[in-house]
């Protein structure tokens, strides 16, 4: 049977031009808006920050968010490839404070804190993974029928993700969690409270120990 292709009415290398043109105007732009977005709210930003796209950033206290050098942050659909499905979101919630070190590279990312999410140098933070310090409500069912009660008593522990840590895509990790430097994140998993060793591989729900520096 002969096979038959769809043919566009314009070479492809055009699609490509238009595609990079596109690339480097929301690039010049976003990133020009987010840095004076945030130098207004008091926030560091290092050289050579990169922002294909806007993030939604919420803060209740100036200098909430910290950003090293070379920090890229995608947030437009063709940004990465790999399947944005949201807006890059990152909330500091009270005296929570987010830091991003020099080299790191995110994607539509979600990012809540209320205590610290630090992300280390060149970490790379996978498309749609969502990272919490905290529990949003109270575990105690009594306490969320009063909005004020509720909010005094989410539970909350800072995350730290170490040097060169690699997650992977739609990854879920939790309050309390510390993954050592080096480490790999296998897409989809959960990361639940814990501490967990530099140059590992870690995977499932919830996530575990699947491959340690010597194997």
């Amino acid at each position: 049977m002969k096979q038959v292709f769809a043919e566009y009415p314009f070479p492809s290398w055009i699609f490509a031009c238009a595609d990079e043109l596109r690339t480097r105007a929301s690039r010049w732009i976003c990133t020009r808006w987010v840095r004076a977005f945030l130098r207004f709210h008091r926030c560091k930003v290092g050289r050579n920050f990169v922002a294909d796209g806007i993030p939604l950033i919420r803060m209740q206290r100036p200098g909430a968010l910290s950003i090293g050098d070379a920090v890229t942050i995608n947030t437009r659909p063709k940004s990465n490839m790999a399947g944005i499905m949201q807006r890059s979101i990152f909330q500091c919630i009270g005296t929570g404070r987010i830091r991003l070190e020099d080299g790191c590279g995110l994607s539509g990312v979600v990012l809540s804190a209320r205590k610290e999410i630090r992300i280390g140098k060149r970490a790379s933070v996978g498309v749609n993974t969502r990272i919490y310090d905290h529990d949003f409500h109270s575990l105690d069912p009594k306490h969320r029928t009063d909005r004020k009660i509720d909010n005094s008593n989410v539970r909350s522990e800072s995350v730290e993700i170490g040097d060169d840590v690699l997650i992977g895509a739609n990854v879920i990790i939790l309050k309390g969690v510390k993954i050592g430097e080096g480490t790999v994140v296998g897409a989809g998993s959960v990361v639940t409270a814990g501490e967990y060793p530099p140059r590992t591989i870690i995977a499932g729900n919830p996530a575990r120990v699947v491959q340690t520096a010597e194997s």
